[in-house]
């Protein structure tokens, strides 16, 4: 399987629609039933996509094969003021490959376009949040030399 990774462009709207939809589906079901499935057709979801495809401070990337888009990932650049010694993060926000095509080394090389990108940006560092429970992702993660770094507690009250 030849897989292609290219940064996406405004041509790209509707594929980074359809799996930011696809992702949010699989999250609300799986893991947050907080997370609206909708969210990307919404008029706030649908600017945060224009935003992301026209800003210097993040990047899309997608994985096709023979033409088709099996996959994408998702990140923007966080400036860091004095709290920190760092200056600047690259927080991954989405990562979805179709199911079909899982297992083959398209979500490592997802990240790597990432790690790639951050680095000629200046970034310090990558950061992404990912549900304890969903193992396929944290495995990926730790595999792509991730760790665990903080703790997200949650307490509904409604």
């Amino acid at each position: 399987m030849n897989i292609v990774i290219e940064k996406a462009t405004q041509a790209d709207f509707d594929a980074v629609q359809k799996f930011t939809e696809k992702l949010n589906i699989d999250i609300a079901d799986k893991y947050d039933h907080t997370v609206n499935k909708q969210f990307v057709y919404t008029d706030n979801g649908k600017k945060y996509i224009e935003k992301v495809l026209n800003n210097d401070d993040s990047v899309v990337f997608i994985a096709k094969t023979e033409g088709k888009a099996v996959g994408y990932i998702l990140a923007t650049i966080e400036k860091i003021g004095d709290f920190r010694t760092i200056h600047s993060k690259s927080e991954i926000d989405f990562l979805w490959v179709d199911e079909g095509y899982r297992g083959n080394g398209i979500g490592s090389m997802l990240m790597q376009s990432i790690q790639t990108w951050s680095k000629e940006k200046g970034v310090d560092q990558i950061t992404l949040y990912v549900d304890h429970s969903n193992i396929d992702a944290v495995t990926l993660y730790k595999k792509e030399g991730f760790i665990i770094s903080e703790l997200l507690m949650i307490k509904h009250i409604q």
